[in-house]
């Protein structure tokens, strides 16, 4: 997602050290028996989820949700595709709430100007301004930025950088305003890591200097995309460092006097094994949005509706809390090492383990790290184990129902050499920040076209790259909407051509971390600026 924040940068510098060639679905590292969450208490209610379905999502990313300040509209952001423009930058699109639910989101470009990309929006009724986040903008300060507008009859005008004093070198976004304007909650990674900020306002309308919020909410990892309650005693917020179910989860901290207490999980089903961020909910807290990334979804991220009431019996059924051993029972977890076939060294892989029909969990091993995840003992399982260079491997297992303690797994993995399969390949160059296909670059289909049809047992991979302007996060994700724009093109041409290929194309990214040519200079950043297409024999 081309949005300023699902992914921490540092977090991704982090794993880069690991994986130099990091693609889009990075899984968590599961721990087995770490700390429960402490979970919040929903008062005697149950929380109900609502798939949205297409009314609201699409196959693209959609998230930051946030209610208009009447609360009668829902506004957020997607990256879509849309007829009138040939890119898929993140633009606003708003539903209407209406007593039979909501309406089908509709494009609305209130800030008249539809290149500009918007992300996370929060809405300031009492001075009538819109806090928004930009990106690589030619009056920024950093890598994204805290941006500034007037409300005017419902359109964005007076379009300005919130300044040097809120805004850094780095990365600044998710803005969530108080209800009465007065104090501004924002993510930013001034200090290495996803924090959470904020600054409050002067009487001669600047800011103060922003203050780190501190513990108990930020932690050594990244929280980020804070909603602040209308009262303005709880804060909600993303984070993938307190004891959750998934990845980043979403926490809710209360105001005690001067201080906040320590975060209260949200529990299912606002979070799952996913990303859950994005939180947004009414006055009484009974209606929420919130965008995850979860399967059953439309396509990456989906926006989300939570209904939380006393009248409901039980919890939505494909949204419980993830199954656990009987609490008599010891805990069983496997333990994976995967190494090569041929030296018995260990290898980065990806790893998807999935019991009958259940929701599928991914994890990594990183170096001669073991990666390891909790089971159920007596129940059937496989694992798909695959990493790049090598053949993917499915292996099913089980343990007998007393098993417990830790049992590992070594997993072999058999070397294939791409290169020598490669029977062609080309390259697509990219204009700056841009993944749209340039006209002149797309000469190369008929020979795609003439090449699958003699070789339809074929495998075609698109690799996204970039060059070194602007963040490992952001580049990761430039990288891999090149390869995806470049895979969606090549994948109607193929349609139009009449032609059927066997095999999905794949698609990776690299961003910064592969160029071929220098970054020092104008020509050397456009050779890097690309996407290299390969078709690859299988047989």
């Amino acid at each position: 997602m081309n949005t300023p924040g699902i992914f921490s940068d540092t977090h991704m510098r982090k794993l880069r050290t690991y994986f130099p060639a990091i693609g889009l679905a990075l899984a968590v590292l599961l721990q087995a028996c770490g700390a429960p969450p402490k979970l919040v208490d929903h008062e005697g209610k149950t929380a109900r989820l609502v798939r949205l379905g297409k009314t609201i999502n699409s196959s693209a990313d959609d998230f930051a949700p946030q209610l208009t300040p009447t609360a009668d509209a829902l506004i957020f952001t997607s990256n879509r595709e849309l007829p009138q423009f040939d890119d898929e930058i993140d633009r606003l699109f708003i539903s209407q709430r209406m007593e039979d639910g909501l309406t089908k989101a509709k494009y609305d470009p209130v800030n008249k100007d539809p290149d500009i990309k918007v992300g996370a929006v929060s809405y300031d009724p009492v001075n009538s301004e819109v806090f928004f986040v930009q990106c690589y903008m030619p009056d920024g300060y950093g890598d994204c930025d805290l941006y500034i507008a007037d409300v005017v009859d419902g359109e964005w005008k007076n379009v300005r950088n919130a300044g040097p004093v809120l805004n850094s070198i780095e990365w600044d976004a998710h803005p969530s305003i108080s209800r009465d304007g007065t104090t501004l909650y924002f993510a930013t990674e001034r200090d290495g890591q996803s924090e959470i900020y904020y600054a409050t306002r002067k009487g001669g309308g600047g800011w103060s200097n922003p203050v780190n919020i501190g513990p108990p909410i930020n932690t050594g990892g990244d929280e980020k995309s804070p909603f602040i309650s209308n009262d303005g005693e709880k804060l909600y917020f993303a984070s993938d460092d307190h004891p959750g179910y998934g990845q980043l989860d979403m926490f809710v901290s209360e105001k005690r006097g001067r201080q906040w207490a320590p975060p209260l999980n949200m529990g299912v089903p606002y979070n799952s094994r996913e990303d859950d961020v994005f939180f947004t909910t009414t006055s009484t807290g009974d209606t929420t949005f919130l965008a995850s990334n979860r399967d059953g979804g439309e396509g990456g991220f989906d926006i989300y509706q939570i209904i939380r009431s006393s009248k409901f019996e039980s919890d939505t059924p494909d949204e419980k809390e993830p199954p656990k051993p009987p609490a008599e029972k010891k805990p069983l977890i496997v333990r994976y090492a995967v190494l090569n076939g041929f030296t018995y060294e260990p290898i980065h892989a990806y790893l998807s383990l999935d019991t009958e029909g259940q929701e599928e969990i991914e994890i990594q091993t990183i170096g001669e790290a073991k990666a390891q995840t909790q089971i159920l003992a007596g129940k059937e399982y496989a694992t798909t184990v695959s990493a790049p260079g090598f053949e993917t491997q499915v292996e099913e297992f089980s343990y007998p129902p007393e098993a417990h303690g830790i049992k590992d797994r070594r997993i072999l993995l058999i070397p294939v050499d791409e290169e020598e399969r490669k029977i062609y390949s080309f390259v697509v160059e990219f204009d700056f920040d841009l993944f749209n296909i340039r006209p002149e670059e797309r000469k190369h289909l008929d020979s795609v076209v003439a090449l699958l049809k003699e070789f339809p047992d074929s495998k075609v991979v698109a690799s996204g790259h970039t060059d070194a302007k602007g963040t490992v996060n952001y580049n990761i994700r430039l990288g891999y909407n090149r390869a995806k724009s470049v895979s969606k093109y090549v994948e109607r041409y193929l349609k139009q051509a009449g032609v059927r290929i066997k095999n999905e194309m794949e698609i990776r990214t690299y961003g910064e971390s592969m160029p071929v040519d220098t970054n020092e200079t104008d020509e050397g950043r456009q050779r890097n600026r690309r996407v290299e297409i390969a078709i690859v024999r299988l047989k």
